[in-house]
């Protein structure tokens, strides 16, 4: 009778074991699924997050965008200007030894066109300036070198595609520099004086 007592306790310990066992895991699945739940609500506010924030991105965007049409329409604007005048601009890197940006008129005034300027701003004292004329270059040069002098003007022959020289006040102005002091970047303005 013992034996069958001792048996039946077994089993019915057995049996609770078990049922316990199902249970923690069942409450270990419902531990798991509350965290999933609560990442799963933190990833959705991180998400709207996101989202606005790509909102936000997409209308900076649209407005930088917006912004760039609104100024190449003015530089378009101030490039019909400064052509319609007669006058010939461009800026220059000193460094580099060329034009960054110059106007239409060289082509107009003096008959050149980009692939003639280049080469001839990368040699300019021999090829474009009256011989005459070079000493006044020279002038320049020294003058602007002194870092609290950034303007000089002088009239001088500039030669035509022709070949024919073409008298020209020259309004040289050197907007920036490199940072030992020398010249970086300089305008300059041509005007001519023969008409």
């Amino acid at each position: 009778m013992a034996r069958k007592q001792e048996k039946r306790f077994l089993e019915e310990a057995k049996r609770i074991m078990d049922e316990n066992i199902y249970l923690a895991r069942f409450n270990e699945t419902i531990r798991n699924i509350e965290k999933l739940k609560a990442k799963h609500i933190e990833l959705v506010k991180e998400n709207e997050k996101i989202n606005k924030y790509n909102i936000y991105l997409k209308d900076m965007i649209g407005a930088l965008s917006d912004n760039n049409l609104l100024l190449y329409d003015q530089i378009n604007f101030l490039e019909e200007i400064i052509n319609s005048l007669h006058i010939i601009v461009s800026i220059k890197d000193l460094n580099r030894k060329n034009l960054l940006w110059y106007n239409q008129n060289y082509n107009r005034l003096l008959g050149y066109k980009h692939k003639e300027l280049q080469e001839l701003h990368s040699k300019e004292e021999l090829n474009f300036y009256h011989p005459e004329d070079r000493s006044k270059i020279e002038e320049r040069k020294k003058i602007v070198a002194d870092e609290s002098q950034n303007h000089y003007s002088c009239v001088i022959r500039l030669r035509h595609v022709n070949g024919s020289w073409i008298r020209m006040n020259s309004d040289y102005i050197v907007f920036k520099r490199n940072p030992d002091g020398s010249q970086s970047q300089a305008i300059e303005i041509l005007t001519n004086v023969e008409k």
